[in-house]
């Protein structure tokens, strides 16, 4: 399974799919609530239906079990300035771990495409 889509609405732009325990989540929540209503109402909607679906998905499951939360760009972008505006000490570790999970996802975006690089351009040699 890969961990990154495409965004059907404009496919340049790609769907991280970061995982996130239940604190992390919460921390994200209180962050965007701390930002104007108008600029965050739909990726917190966005974010409570997708946890709503998550618990769904696995409320039998025993223990906290990260859950995969999808985020285009430019919601990544906002989470992270929102998530500046919180003390350091709070938000030091997520944003740690929500920049790995990016950097994670877009090397591996681009590892398909440097390997049918290489293998055009070695066809190409012969």
């Amino acid at each position: 399974m890969t961990l990154q889509a495409f965004n059907p609405v404009n496919p340049v732009y790609p769907i991280y799919h970061i995982a996130l325990e239940t604190d992390d989540g919460c921390l994200i929540i209180e962050a965007l609530a701390e930002r104007p209503f108008k600029d965050v109402f739909e990726l917190i909607g966005k974010l409570n239906r997708q946890a709503n679906a998550n618990a769904n998905a696995y409320c039998a499951e025993e223990g906290e079990q990260p859950h995969l939360f999808a985020f285009t760009a430019r919601e990544l972008a906002q989470t992270l300035k929102a998530l500046a505006e919180l003390p350091f000490n709070r938000v030091a570790a997520l944003v740690s771990d929500l920049n790995c999970q990016m950097q994670q996802q877009m090397q591996q975006k681009m590892a398909p495409a440097a390997h049918s690089s290489k293998a055009a351009s070695s066809h190409v040699e012969r």
